[in-house]
């Protein structure tokens, strides 16, 4: 039996293991990983985040927005930049190098959901069927895969439940350091995914007190140790001035795309409501007035936090599934303990789980008719064809085009921040949306109709009339990739290579 357990387990670790390290270095930055792995880099050359390099000014918006007057960047924590500038320092500066510790963590994810399963549940079933569900969750490794902070925040709420869990069970110093680590580096990883959190703790606090009267003091603890810690970046960066952004203009169709999302890419909101009906059932019978709808208390921390986070998230004016992302390895635990001890019928049970591992089948039918416009995926086995195929995109072409054909002293005009190609070519990079006067004295030696790397179709730019006569056109063949679609959104995201190709006009200034 027990070498049957640790073959599973072994199966989960090597499954992980070839999933999230595979290929990792094939597919170019894209822009969002770009700015991190820039900022590492200056991390390795000033210690710090340094938007300015000498050559180049990382901003998305100019203006000292992103900015201060130290020239630090301050738009997001710091927490991710550090992480892959210590990967920098040791295997030096590379896309497998600028993901291979984000991957890494996405891995101790893994292997925490299968410890931490196990310790809080003492079933091996409960333990492999989520590590199962987690290394075939196809969000999971495609943002674990990414030079971004995304594996940090997941971990970080493996920790968080954990430690609320031990808070529970009267492990009160053991669950006090994990609350406020785990908090801590969600925080500075991205703090627009922890406000959910802090409800979260605040109201399942509340209505676990009666049962639980050391809650009245340990969470507040815990959220004050917090608030010293993320204290230094409030005073510094400012973020609060950035609540102007939240409204309720998008409100209703936000929270639409969030049910959406946990629905279609985390689990079945089915698998969710079985336990809900099965307590129901019971106590209109009379048969079980004393259930529960829960195997451990802990569990309703995951409900109260994901339904907070759907709200609040709901409340900004964008909505991207990496904000609801930390919630994903928990909900996959829930939806394991939910099949372990509700679907009774073991091979019903397994069949299930085969379904939520290889497809997207259970979401598109418990959710027709509304999911007429979602078609049959099986999203598991295209990640395999991904991470076992190599990716071409215009963004690679034309690396390899200014590569060949330019030198790093040389300077590219283009509208886009074009991070990746700061990035890959080292050359100094005008942003045309940006640019100042100055910026322009001199002619630049390349001007890029369009951006390779940019999300945005913008309309296609060339120098001013009376400059064209200093420059050659040239007209390249690159591929017709779809936008942004290195992005680990499975909704954006182009997993092959696109077999058409387009033309692009690059201008280079006369000699």
């Amino acid at each position: 039996m027990k070498a049957r357990i640790w073959a599973a387990y072994a199966l989960i670790a090597v499954l992980g293991g070839f999933t999230l390290f595979h290929n990792l270095g094939d597919r170019l930055l894209w822009g969002d990983e770009a700015e991190t792995a820039l900022l590492a880099v200056n991390i390795t050359k000033f210690g710090v985040p340094k938007v300015l390099d000498g050559k180049n000014r990382i901003t998305l918006y100019g203006l000292g927005r992103d900015s201060n007057q130290d020239d630090l960047w301050i738009w997001t924590p710091w927490l991710d930049e550090y992480i892959a500038s210590f990967s920098f320092r040791i295997f030096g500066k590379s896309t497998f190098a600028a993901r291979l510790p984000f991957a890494a963590i996405g891995f101790c994810t893994i292997l925490c959901l299968l410890a931490i399963a196990y310790r809080i549940y003492g079933n091996h079933e409960v333990s492999f069927i989520a590590g199962l569900l987690c290394v075939t969750n196809v969000v999971f490794l495609l943002h674990a895969r990414q030079c971004r902070y995304y594996s940090v925040t997941m971990l970080a709420q493996i920790g968080l439940f954990y430690g609320y869990y031990c808070m529970l069970e009267a492990r009160l110093m053991r669950g006090v350091f994990l609350v406020i680590a785990s908090l801590t580096a969600q925080f500075y990883s991205n703090y627009v995914v922890v406000f959910g959190n802090l409800a979260g703790l605040t109201v399942t606090s509340l209505a676990l007190s009666k049962r639980h009267r050391s809650l009245f003091w340990l969470v507040p603890v815990s959220l004050g140790g917090f608030g010293l810690l993320a204290l230094p970046w409030i005073l510094y960066a400012k973020p609060l001035h950035r609540s102007g952004y939240i409204g309720f203009s998008r409100f209703f169709a936000n929270l639409e795309d969030y049910v959406s999302i946990v629905h279609f890419f985390f689990v079945p909101l089915v698998i969710l409501l079985v336990p809900i009906c099965i307590f129901l059932t019971k106590v209109a019978t009379g048969k079980d007035r004393g259930g529960t709808l829960t195997k451990s208390k802990a569990e309703i921390l995951v409900w109260f936090s994901l339904l907070i986070s759907m709200v609040l998230l709901s409340l900004l004016p964008h909505h991207f599934m990496r904000y609801l992302l930390p919630m994903l390895p928990v909900v996959l635990l829930l939806a394991a303990v939910i099949l372990t001890y509700s679907v009774r019928h073991k091979l019903v049970r397994y069949v299930l789980v085969l379904l939520l591992c290889s497809s997207n089948a259970v979401s598109v039918v418990t959710a027709y008719p509304v999911s007429r416009s979602v078609s049959f995926k099986m999203p598991f086995v295209e990640f395999a064809r991904e991470i076992t195929s190599s990716y071409e995109d215009r963004l690679k072409d034309v690396v390899h085009f200014l590569r060949e054909n330019g030198q790093p002293t040389e300077s590219v005009l283009v509208k886009d921040p074009e991070f990746p190609l700061v990035f890959y070519t080292d050359m100094r990079i005008i942003d045309l949306r940006l640019a100042k006067r100055e910026d322009l004295r001199e002619l630049p030696d390349w001007v890029l109709s369009t951006s390779p790397s940019g999300c945005s179709k913008i309309p296609p730019i060339r120098p001013p009339r009376g400059l064209l006569s200093h420059y050659e056109s040239i007209h390249l063949r690159v591929h017709d990739s779809r936008r942004c679609g290195s992005r680990p959104d499975p909704r954006v995201r182009e997993p092959l290579t696109s077999p058409r190709l387009t033309g692009m006009v690059i201008f280079r200034r006369l000699q």
